[in-house]
């Protein structure tokens, strides 16, 4: 969830529950917006993404099937290597696929299928992509990079290098 003020790093001095204080925690300092221009475009950006890809407001639970017989669940968990989730409490990585199709409300539109890698390890990981008959995939959001290149405008084609049979991401 994001609050009103995360978008230029507001904290509320840690407290999450000051909505009934009238004091310097819960006031919002305007001029964060300028000195987190960097954090509030970044927002901004996500904002406008998400509801651009119903494919990320469905109403609905995820259930991991294959509704349509095409290969694509509705939802699959992945970690550095496809269908190798880590959910250990210490893992450094996950991955997870949504697919553009909505099994449940057939009058949405296809969308595009998102792929969305995590890396929490302090160095770089590389994560194998799903293939995807007749489809590319598309860097958008990538926060190894800084402001602006974090988020992406025009989203840049990946190339899929392939080693000892894996598909990794490239760019």
């Amino acid at each position: 969830m994001i609050y009103m003020g995360d978008e230029f790093c507001r904290t509320q001095y840690g407290n999450n529950n000051a909505y009934c204080q009238d004091t310097i925690k819960n006031w919002v300092d305007w001029k964060r917006k300028e000195k987190y221009e960097d954090i509030f475009r970044f927002v901004s950006h996500l904002i406008n993404f998400r509801k651009s890809h119903h494919t990320l407001r469905r109403e609905h639970f995820f259930t991991g099937k294959d509704y349509t017989g095409d290969g694509i669940p509705d939802i699959t968990w992945h970690g550095v290597k496809l269908y190798q989730p880590d959910f250990s409490y210490n893992s450094k990585s996950l991955a997870f696929m949504i697919s553009g199709i909505d099994f449940v409300n057939q009058d949405v539109p296809p969308d595009n299928d998102i792929y969305v890698a995590l890396n929490f390890y302090e160095k770089d990981l590389e994560f194998e992509l799903p293939k995807l008959h007749n489809k590319n995939w598309f860097r958008v959001i990538d926060t190894y990079f800084n402001s602006p290149n974090d988020f992406l405008d025009f989203p840049k084609k990946l190339l899929i290098i392939t080693k000892s049979n894996q598909k990794a991401l490239s760019f």
